[in-house]
């Protein structure tokens, strides 16, 4: 008995510890099963450590493009920008793009925030004489533009129709030095999804530097292999027929354009199956023509507003036409009474199908004909009386009149300028008319309430300077005054 009892004793000497360790552990285990099991408070799951981020995660988790749009207009940035970058994703272990198309391009855009993109749109007037432009954007070859370049392929792969799209891929091309990768994009979207609306920017991107001997060989060997399709299996294709007229024009070939063009409105529009096709294929010839004038030593301004006309007549108020009409008469001032005669009045139609065209063409047409300013502006103002642009020009019209309603006015400049969120541009240019406005009052403090907030935006010009060196002087604050002036005449 003795002899077992010693063996039992030994036993739990030997297992005991164990035993007790065991017991420890199933106790923990135990409470912490229970207080589970009765505990109904939701768990926070952490994203990388930040709780915050999981929670816009899960907020945003199940909202749409639209849905997106809608958190940005009313001011949440952060859940907005949340569920774009989630429906944008650029996935580095997928060769496919994915993903919301417009979400890509709205975060292309959010990347490029402050860059001066959208200078494929206006004639390049400045090209004159041969010139061969830099771009207007520099881009260096940084994570930030290698993001935004995948996010627009990514665009145009899931939505090949999306233009816009295009257009700023061609930019972002062409701000990192890569002209004929930006000529050769928009030449895709053309053949390969129809859209035909890109032939102004096409024309375009060939005023700018780049590597001329290779663009016309790729521009022939283009024309070669889109001639065997449109005599074989594309011949009903329009993107491919509109692409075969624009790498001609590209080449100068002008009468082979000619030719393909009233081919092409054989062929379609009897029926009238591509009547808005043929209305920008035909603006673009006009238009292609204009930009081959740049590149004589005698360049012929007149002669390029009268085919920019033709371009304009063929798409009434298009937003591209009516800014290189623009540009023209600014450098060009001499052809003011050609533009004025042949830009024509504003449609009824237009108004109804685009009114904010409709307004900026009625601007336009204020500023050419002095005579009839007055109704233009006030129906650009009825149009679109939330565009600051419109405001200005229409406060700074009624500004020069005899009596203006000062009170309307201002109270008019204010309401915008507290409701225009950040837009910066729109911001500086209510300021300054503000303050225009309140020396046209002669209360000049109140002036400088307008011009010094302007002045903090960053886009401060010499006219900014100069009102604000006279405001200083009239309340005698000479130096200040001066150093103002100084800067208004640099």
């Amino acid at each position: 008995m003795a002899r077992v009892i010693r063996k039992i004793k030994k036993w739990f000497e030997f297992h005991g510890r164990k035993l007790a360790i065991g017991s420890v552990i199933a106790g923990v285990v135990g409470v912490g099963v229970w207080h589970a099991s009765t505990t109904h408070e939701e768990v926070m799951q952490e994203d990388f450590g930040d709780a915050s981020i999981s929670v816009v995660a899960h907020e945003v988790s199940n909202l749409d493009y639209e849905d997106g749009l809608r958190l940005l207009a009313e001011g949440e940035m952060e859940k907005g920008r949340a569920v774009m970058q989630r429906l944008a994703p650029l996935l580095s272990f997928s060769e496919k793009a994915q993903g919301n198309a417009k979400a890509h391009l709205w975060s292309a855009k959010d990347l490029l925030q402050g860059k001066a993109m959208g200078f494929l749109g206006v004639y390049p007037v400045e090209a004159a004489g041969g010139k061969r432009l830099a771009s207007p954007v520099d881009l260096e070859k940084e994570g930030v533009t290698d993001r935004c370049q995948r996010h627009l392929e990514s665009a145009v792969a899931l939505d090949s129709s999306l233009g816009e799209a295009y257009i700023l891929l061609a930019e972002v091309f062409i701000a990192q030095g890569k002209r004929n990768e930006a000529i050769e994009s928009l030449h895709h979207a053309v053949e390969k999804s129809g859209c035909v609306e890109l032939g102004l920017q096409l024309a375009n991107a060939l005023s700018y530097q780049g590597d001329d001997i290779g663009l016309e060989e790729a521009h022939w060997h283009a024309l070669a292999t889109l001639e065997r399709k449109i005599t074989g299996s594309k011949r009903g294709d329009i993107g491919v027929r509109a692409d075969y007229i624009f790498q001609a024009l590209a080449l100068k070939q002008f009468d082979l354009a000619k030719s393909a063009i009233d081919k092409l409105d054989r062929d379609f529009n009897s029926t009238g199956e591509a009547t808005e096709v043929m209305a920008q294929v035909r603006a673009s010839q006009s238009y292609f023509q204009a930009l081959a004038l740049l590149e004589e030593e005698d360049f012929q301004a007149t002669k390029a507003a009268e085919l920019l006309l033709q371009a304009h007549r063929a798409l009434h108020g298009k937003k591209e036409l009516v800014q290189s009409l623009k540009a023209l008469v600014e450098a060009y001032p001499t052809v003011k009474p050609v533009v004025a005669a042949g830009i024509g009045e504003v449609s009824l139609q237009m108004e109804q199908r685009s009114p904010l065209l409709a307004a900026d063409l009625h601007v336009f047409l204020a500023e050419l004909k002095p005579e009839t300013a007055r109704a233009h502006l006030l129906k650009a103002y009825q149009l679109n009386s939330s565009d600051p642009k419109l405001v200005v020009a229409w406060v700074q019209y009624n500004l020069q009149g005899e009596a203006p309603d000062l009170a309307a006015l201002e109270a008019e400049l204010k309401s915008l300028i507290d409701g225009l969120g950040e837009n910066v541009a729109g911001r500086y240019d209510l300021l300054v008319a503000l303050g225009k406005l309140q020396i046209k009052k002669e209360d000049w403090y109140a002036a400088l309430e307008a011009f010094e907030p302007a002045l903090t935006l960053g886009r401060a010009d010499s006219e900014l300077h100069q009102l604000l060196g006279e405001t200083y002087a009239v309340l005698g604050k000479q130096l200040i005054a001066d150093e103002h002036l100084r800067l208004a005449s640099q």
